[in-house]
Parts: structure tokens; sequence; C-alpha cells
């Protein structure tokens, strides 16, 4: 394993690491890039071209897969993630989504607590990966519920809980696999936002 400190991944330098990988000993028998960049489409095609021509496969991990492959090993997600668990109520499923909100992203982990359990069935568990706090929320929950949990301020958990209230079905959600999401605040929700900061500059 080799780490190096990188902006992006050029071809060239795709190219370049994987057939100096060749000449290492013992022989390789599969190469993987992870990078904490987002999923690109020309690296993976990079890969494909280089896993058809080399004599092994390229394997190019984005940020995106690296989580994704995380949510699938339960213990690591307890040990370096437990802090975002509910223990009392036991592991539920969740799916790793990117929220795209113009030039803010957020890497949430959204996760339906089980209907059965008494105290948080019904909820959700949303969970903030860049600053490892979560929260419990129900669809309709007023944004307030998110401000301290998700993002840096109330401009954040406003732009999350507005995204999570336009869903139709968190079970749809989960089940449909989603990973990205474009999401913009209309007009009136932005003025919705600005009067209520309006309203705390008036207290």
């Amino acid at each position: 394993m080799q780490c190096k400190c990188a902006d992006s991944l050029s071809e060239r330098d795709i190219r370049k690491a994987y057939w100096d990988s060749t000449r290492f000993e013992p022989r390789l028998t599969r190469f993987f890039i992870a990078t904490t960049a987002r999923r690109d489409a020309r690296a993976q095609r990079i890969g494909r071209v280089l896993t058809e021509e080399g004599p092994y496969p390229c394997d190019i991990w984005s940020w995106e897969d690296i989580c994704e492959k995380l949510c699938n090993y339960g213990e690591l997600v307890r040990k370096y993630y437990g802090d975002l668990l509910i223990k009392a109520v036991g592991d539920s499923p969740g799916t790793l989504i990117t929220v795209n909100a113009g030039s803010t992203r957020y890497e949430l982990l959204i996760s339906k607590i089980p209907d059965k359990d008494e105290y948080y069935g019904g909820t959700i568990l949303v969970s903030d990966l860049a600053n490892r706090r979560c929260q419990t929320y129900r669809i309709g929950d007023h944004w307030s519920r998110l401000h301290g949990f998700v993002g840096y301020g109330p401009y954040d958990a406003f732009v999350v809980s507005t995204w999570l209230n336009s869903v139709q079905s968190v079970d749809e959600l989960l089940e449909a696999g989603t990973t990205q999401c474009e999401f913009r605040l209309t007009a009136q929700q932005q003025e919705e936002f600005l009067s209520h900061l309006a309203g705390l500059k008036g207290v």
C-alpha cells in the first residue's frame, strides 16, 4: 500500500501508477487506486481500459465507493463510527447518500429505525459523516431538529431538512440504493430561511 497526496488524478497518473505496479515483487493480482475525490466516469473508464490491456484488474475507488463498501462491514462501522450508532436500537440498514446542494456537499448515512422499536420506531437516523454527529428525525419535522447535528450552521440544517421532507418515501429512497442527490432550495424556501434569520435578529 502506498499513500500519496494529490489534488486530482490525471490519466497519466493512473496509467503510470498501474504500469509501475507491474514491476512489484511479489507480483500483484489486482491493483487499486483509492481516492477521496468524487466518483469520476473518466477515471473509471481508464481503469476498465487498463484492466483489458494489463496483466491484472485496475480498480478506481472514489470516496463514494469507499463509504458504500464500508457500509457492508458493520464491525468496521461500529469500530470507527460507533458514535453514529444508537446501540439501544441495534443495527439498522442504511444508505450512504451524497446530497449536492449547489457548492455544498453533504455526506449522509440515512438509516431507518425498525417500526417495531418502542421508542424510535418510525424515525430515521441521519448521520453526518463529515462531523461525526447523528440525530433521529421524522419526515415532516422542523429543520431546527437537525441544527447542530448536520453541517456547521442553521442553513445546513435547513437545507438537509427541506430535502428530507421532500422525499416521498424513505423506504423507496433506501431500497433504490440512491447514492447521489441533486437538491436546490426554491426561491420561496430561501425566503423562508432568510425571514427566520431576520426574526432572530429582531429578538
